[in-house]
């Protein structure tokens, strides 16, 4: 052993592999956090997908009626619970390979100083079949 040859301390060592276990970590964390973000969104954009693929379709259901009923269905439904459009009892949807369900909620939107419901005309010439309804879709 040559003299003056100097080489780690245990203590160097010890502290350069903890250092490196805790870069290690905090890097192997983040990359867990920026996948589940990832796939979080990749959800939400699904989500969104079949929501709008329903509303499309109930759109297009009540407008024509078909199944006949589909519409008186639709417009006097009170909105206490959720809404089942009668052509399909079953609320699920398949995208891409995975089954997605929904419900479908309806509420009347009225007019916040009188009650009247949106869109049916002034006191003594409603038109009920002219009336404004939310619907909201969950997925």
């Amino acid at each position: 052993m040559k003299v003056g040859t100097r080489g780690f301390t245990l203590m160097e060592v010890l502290l350069a592999i903890g250092l490196a276990a805790v870069v290690v970590l905090t890097l192997l964390a983040l990359g867990a956090q920026s996948l589940r973000a990832s796939q979080k969104s990749g959800d939400a954009d699904r989500a969104l997908m079949v929501a709008e693929n329903v509303l499309e379709r109930v759109a297009a259901h009540v407008k024509a009626d078909n199944p006949a009923g589909c519409r008186d269905s639709f417009w006097n439904d009170p909105g206490t619970a959720p809404w089942v459009p009668p052509w399909d009892a079953n609320t699920t949807v398949k995208v891409e390979g995975t089954e997605y369900r929904y419900t479908i909620f309806t509420s009347r939107v009225t007019n916040q100083l009188n009650g009247q419901i949106l869109g049916t005309g002034p006191a003594g010439s409603e038109v009920p079949d002219n009336g404004l309804k939310k619907v909201d879709i969950v997925v």
